[in-house]
């Protein structure tokens, strides 16, 4: 996940000219409208602030939100909590990419009941093979999101990726996603995936 970081910088009568401000806050959604008192209120605040929410997906406490607008905030996932409010629990950003929801499921870990959620992307790529030429081409990549529905933040891995160039596969990876000792593996054939395409990986479940 993208972070924005704005810096602000203050002189306050009063405070020295070195004590500027470093305020680091998440994505535009995550600090417009983490949470609302209903679900209606989810949807408003969206489009209070220029979006055109879509339910894609829904599983038990939670919905799968796409939203278009001027910046596109990817897929939200938000999850109803025990008091009846929804929060922003999950968030996929694909930025300029093309992308589709391929599936929503429920996952239980220990004490902790949250989500699993793949979303296939195709986004437009190039390589310099001899830093002159440039070599027009196509990534297709599902990635699997692994959310705890308390934090926008979830973990994100690349099990299947393929790189066309010219009508030719340049990259291609294809693995199996385990969940190991909270920890995501993601187990598979990496001969042909560099230099595109991400191949076996290994990261700690960020849930708590």
């Amino acid at each position: 996940m993208r972070l924005l970081i704005v810096v602000a910088f203050a002189l306050v009568a009063g405070r020295p000219a070195l004590a500027d401000e470093i305020v680091v806050r998440g994505p535009e959604l995550a600090f417009s409208c983490p949470n609302a008192p209903t679900w209606d209120g989810v949807i408003a605040c969206m489009k209070r602030h220029g979006w055109q929410p879509s339910v894609v997906r829904a599983v038990g406490r939670g919905k799968l939100v796409v939203a278009q607008g001027s910046s596109d905030p990817g897929v939200a996932l938000y999850v109803k909590q025990a008091n009846g409010t929804w929060m922003l629990g999950g968030l996929f950003e694909a930025g300029s990419a093309t992308y589709e929801v391929l599936d929503l499921q429920p996952l239980t870990l220990g004490h902790t009941a949250g989500f699993r959620f793949e979303v296939g992307v195709r986004q437009a790529t190039a390589i310099s093979p001899d830093s002159v030429t440039t070599i027009d081409g196509f990534e297709l990549m599902k990635h699997v999101l692994f959310c705890s529905g308390s934090t926008w933040q979830c973990s994100d891995v690349i099990p299947s990726c393929d790189v066309v160039l010219e009508g030719r596969t340049y990259s291609t990876f294809h693995g199996a996603v385990h969940l190991v000792d909270r920890e995501l593996r993601v187990e598979g054939d990496g001969t042909l995936a560099s230099p595109l395409c991400s191949g076996p990986q290994r990261q700690p479940l960020a849930w708590q």
